[in-house]
């Protein structure tokens, strides 16, 4: 089983190599829609930059109150007048109106060759209306005396006259050229009226991803079916997973849902063709139920021996979802990526939340954002990013409100209520966790993460601080979490004291018993690694590659919850010098002390085998890991030679000990000598 963020990893490790290995069908994925088509257009996301074209908006100078537009320059002049001869109080002559909407009208005349009145112009005006070039200034209605035939105007010594005042210039709220919308903004209410602005009559929008919904089981009474309470007998029940999951994912805004229908259990044949009609389409699949150990659960069998996908994992380490399989299928049209949910309600709804949500989202963005690996440079960094930072729930620490009782086999994602109380959030839990009772997901505001029970800690008790996962939905305001910044991504390595080990075989070529050849190597490596000083030991994941496998190192750069990688080959010796050539080029710190200690315990049972070259290192990232390569033959005895040094080994390394990283090399030798 592999922990709930050894599965998310997985997926977005996968999800990435999906967006890098077809860029050129990634620029294709849009379509043109007409401004004009609102409702079509709400939360699509751009797929361009929306530019301002010249010369800005507003396009006019236009006046920001009721009131009346003068000159600036006239109005001093007026003032200079009124102090050498006796003019009559009125400022100005009111010579046209100027509404909101109408033209700008032509130039009127100036003090110069005014009416018989001798007084500047002014021209009435509404708020928005045009301003023409050679009036300056707009004076508010409010500090103006108007004569009873409105022809004239006597503006109060309070008013404040200068060049511009209460005039809104040409492309001040939206300057020309500029990006009102970026590609890759969602397109909300306030953002359909920055395209008219703007004045777009069309625009690009990025095709959301058609991701297929299948149940399967010859139990189920399809939700399209006329049917009545009296049907739920004698075995037969609703289809329930298919309406929350199609409602669940129209609810993320970047996918269209796509309904597969029901596909018996007994049928393996309907089941693949049901799967494989809708690999064109379907750039991500999701299935329910079937995925268990029983006779009738053939799903797993049809999406890998049927449909030549590679299982990823198979089971989750978590309460509720233990069955959840994640497969990739190669099509012609690009890799499909398929989640098996189990067929209770909750565990499907749960996980499809969890690996599915992030999945769409780094697989919506990435198609058409991320540039091609090899413009990336480095493909391994690219990858490494891309997965670090993926957008994942949102998070926040809870209080319990009262005591929950802990799972003694696996870690629970228990659904809550919060509540807020004085800044600090309570969580209150829905009741019975049954995985068939969906009353638990009613009201449920996230996912509590519970640690697995000891027989210390039986029960998280009420006043406890928890990280809560926090279901997605519309308008939610609290930041989603990057994978690297996730506190639910590490603490699972910080309450857990055992050592996580990955294992990785290189070897020449697949057989069918390679799957009990793993298993059985790493119970070797299990047994070889547990002792007082070491401490207990677990296998938190197996996979192989063949000796000229490009993304070894990605798989251990990326598998950050394992402390331990032990890199075992069964290649030829030349084949195993390259190998350990290419991994102490790219870890941080090799300690080849350790490695001598190691090859001693291999000489001890195998000494043919001591001739490979054996690489004990550092790798920094994510929190830091040790990786060993060793032959497979007598890899138990060089593991058990050196497990007394490993526990100290990592807090140097990792520099939980008063030490320095580069001070690795040289307690390994204290050590043995």
């Amino acid at each position: 089983m592999v922990s709930v963020p050894d599965a998310i990893r997985t997926v977005m490790l996968e999800t990435s190599r999906v967006v890098m290995e077809d860029p050129e069908r990634r620029g294709q994925c849009h379509r043109s829609v007409s401004c004009t088509d609102t409702s079509n257009l709400l939360n699509k996301t751009l797929a361009e930059d929306i530019i301002m074209p010249p010369p800005g908006y507003p396009p006019y100078r236009a006046s920001i109150m009721d009131g009346y537009t003068i000159r600036v320059k006239e109005y001093k002049s007026l003032d200079t007048e009124k102090e050498t001869k006796n003019v009559e109080r009125w400022t100005h002559h009111v010579v046209d109106k100027v509404y909101a909407g109408d033209t700008v009208p032509a130039q009127t005349s100036s003090m110069s060759d005014a009416s018989a009145t001798q007084l500047p112009t002014a021209l009435y005006v509404t708020t928005g209306a045009a301003i023409p070039d050679s009036f300056d200034c707009v004076v508010p209605i409010e500090v103006c005396e108007v004569s009873n035939d409105k022809s004239s105007i006597a503006i109060d010594s309070s008013a404040i006259i200068k060049p511009q005042q209460w005039i809104r210039p040409v492309g001040c709220d939206i300057p020309q050229n500029s990006i009102v919308l970026p590609k890759g903004h969602v397109l909300d209410p306030v953002a359909l009226g920055l395209l008219r602005q703007a004045g777009r009559k069309d625009v690009k929008v990025v095709e959301p991803l058609t991701v297929g919904v299948l149940s399967t089981g010859n139990e189920l009474l399809s939700f399209e079916d006329h049917w009545s309470p009296g049907d739920f007998q004698n075995g037969i029940i609703p289809d329930v997973n298919r309406p929350i999951l199609l409602s669940l994912l129209s609810t993320y805004g970047n996918c269209s849902p796509k309904d597969i229908g029901v596909a018996r259990d007994d049928d393996t044949m309907g089941m693949m063709k049901a799967i494989q009609t809708h690999l064109e389409h379907c750039e991500v699949i999701i299935t329910t139920g079937g995925i268990s150990m029983g006779e009738t659960d053939i799903v797993e069998d049809v999406l890998v021996n049927k449909l030549g996908g590679t299982l990823h994992f198979g089971r989750m380490n978590m309460k509720p979802g233990k069955p959840t399989t994640f497969v990739t299928i190669p099509s012609k049209w690009g890799t499909r990526l398929v989640f098996a949910m189990p067929g209770n309600p909750v565990s499907a709804t749960v996980c499809t939340q969890l690996l599915v949500k992030p999945c769409i989202d780094a697989l919506f963005n990435g198609r058409w954002t991320y540039p091609s690996g090899d413009s990336m440079g480095n493909r391994e960094e690219a990858l490494n990013k891309m997965v670090q930072n993926s957008l994942l729930h949102p998070e926040i620490d809870v209080v319990l409100q009262s005591d929950i009782k802990l799972d003694f086999e696996r870690p629970e994602y228990h659904r809550v209520i919060v509540e807020q109380r004085n800044n600090i959030y309570y969580a209150i839990s829905t009741g019975v966790q049954r995985s068939s009772r969906l009353m638990s997901m009613r009201d449920a505001d996230g996912l509590l993460v519970l640690p697995r029970a000891t027989n210390e800690k039986p029960a998280a008790s009420a006043g406890e601080s928890y990280t809560l996962l926090l279901l997605n939905s519309p308008g939610s305001t609290n930041p989603r979490r990057k994978l690297k910044e996730s506190k639910h991504m590490t603490q699972s390595r910080k309450r857990d004291r055992t050592f996580k080990v990955g294992v990785v075989r290189i070897i020449d070529e697949t057989t069918s018993q390679r799957k009990a050849e793993d298993a059985e190597l790493c119970e070797r490596i299990k047994l070889s690694l547990s002792g007082a000083k070491s401490g207990s030991v677990s296998i938190a994941c197996c996979r192989s590659f063949p000796p000229d496998a490009t993304d070894l190192h990605e798989f251990i750069l990326l598998d950050s919850e394992s402390d331990i990688h032990i890199v075992v080959t069964c290649t030829t010796f030349e084949r195993n010098v390259r190998l350990a050539k290419e991994l102490r080029r790219k870890l941080s710190n090799v300690a080849d002390s350790m490695a001598l200690q190691a090859r001693k315990g291999i000489a001890s049972s195998n000494p043919a085998a001591a001739i490979f070259e054996i690489i004990v290192g550092f790798e920094s990232s994510h929190g830091g890991s040790l990786t060993i390569l060793l032959p497979e033959a007598g890899a138990e005895d060089g593991l058990a030679n050196v497990r007394g040094l490993l526990k100290h080994a990592l807090e140097i390394a990792r520099g939980d000990a008063s030490h320095t990283k580069k001070d690795l090399g040289a307690t390994d030798t204290a050590s043995s000598s």
